[in-house]
């Protein structure tokens, strides 16, 4: 799964090179995020376990390396 996940990191790398080139000052992002399936307390409370880990595919994405924890 980390494998996979560390190509799709490098083809959006890629991509965003590409637009900057393409077209200077463009800017891209992601979007990343997770909702409960009810407002029940323990669904709220792992769908934000869940947005945890998505911070980390964001931060990769945004800074541009892998956190060092």
């Amino acid at each position: 799964m980390f494998q996979a996940l560390h190509h799709q990191f490098v083809a959006s790398a890629l991509v965003t090179e590409d637009c900057h080139r393409i077209i200077p000052g463009s800017q891209m992002g992601c979007m990343l995020t997770t909702y409960p399936n009810t407002c029940n307390p323990d669904d709220v409370e792992l769908t934000l376990k869940k947005n945890l880990i998505n911070h980390f595919y964001s931060d990769v994405l945004v800074f541009g390396e892998y956190p060092e924890k």
